[in-house]
């Protein structure tokens, strides 16, 4: 993690705060997972709940900030940059609210039901309204494929454009897909 502070990997445009926020939502789950196999009681504790209902709140209000002007960024680029970190910050929201349940005894004022419904829309507005995405593809597959497991619940326009952003990964040699040949 600490490397990963001190400069991105140019494969992986998450900002650091909401990389570190996935390892946590990991964590978590880890614990959830322990202690169902360890006892017979309710899994989630009152500790591991009202975390994950704080999770979902440094999420929420993470603000990404913007993209310094720096030599070789042109507006464009700086505009793509900010669109991926807003991009990210909807995927994690959207990937803790899927993976940590959240119970009604969550302290924030903004139910976690509330910070979902918001945060996949946007995932799935961003997705839809940027094309300049396409091009950024082996840079943003992690918050594709959270879009991709929401979209399970979701519209078929939403399944589509998912469809068609894993399509183009595919086709694209740099995401890992097929190597034409």
């Amino acid at each position: 993690m600490a490397l990963y502070e001190i400069g991105s990997s140019p494969l992986f445009y998450c900002p650091a705060p909401l990389f570190r926020e996935i390892f946590l939502i990991n964590r978590l789950r880890l614990e959830a997972a322990l202690s169902i196999s360890s006892s017979s009681s309710d899994p989630l504790s009152e500790h591991s709940s009202s975390s994950s209902c704080h999770v979902l709140e440094r999420i929420d209000a993470y603000s990404v900030p913007p993209v310094p002007q720096a030599p070789g960024i042109d507006d464009q680029k700086a505009q793509n940059l900010l669109f991926v970190s807003l991009l990210f910050k909807s995927a994690v929201a959207v990937f803790a609210s899927l993976t940590l349940p959240c119970t009604s005894r969550c302290p924030s004022h903004k139910p976690c039901s509330q910070v979902h419904k918001m945060h996949r829309a946007n995932l799935f507005h961003l997705l839809d309204t940027t094309s300049e995405f396409l091009p950024l593809l082996d840079h943003i597959l992690w918050p594709v494929v959270v879009a991709g497991t929401a979209a399970a619940t979701g519209s078929v326009e939403d399944r589509m454009l998912v469809e068609m952003y894993l399509l183009n990964g595919a086709r694209d040699p740099f995401t890992g897909g097929r190597m034409p040949g």
